[in-house]
């Protein structure tokens, strides 16, 4: 069966896991195929390892945006900034 060609929940739940698990990105890629998923290009291997994967495991609500509603790296870095700029100073 061919892999599905989508980022799927359960596509990036098991990337986050498999991060989570601190996998090498050739068990990663393993894992996914395994599960007939699309394995990790280098470029979103390394948006994975430097940014969504870290973000996500700080903090629970991201973790809900980016690994179960799928939101990507270009979403998370804009509300970062809204929410700096919208914090006050007093």
């Amino acid at each position: 069966m061919p892999f599905a060609n989508k980022d799927t929940k359960a596509r990036r739940k098991l990337i986050f896991k498999l991060f989570d698990e601190e996998k090498s990105t050739i068990d990663i890629n393993k894992g996914l195929r395994c599960e007939s998923q699309k394995e990790l290009d280098n470029n979103e291997e390394i948006v994975w390892k430097q940014f969504l994967y870290p973000i996500a495991k700080r903090n629970k609500i991201m973790y809900d945006l980016i690994v179960i509603k799928g939101k990507d790296l270009s979403w998370v870095a804009r509300s970062i900034k809204a929410r700096c700029e919208n914090q006050t100073i007093s």
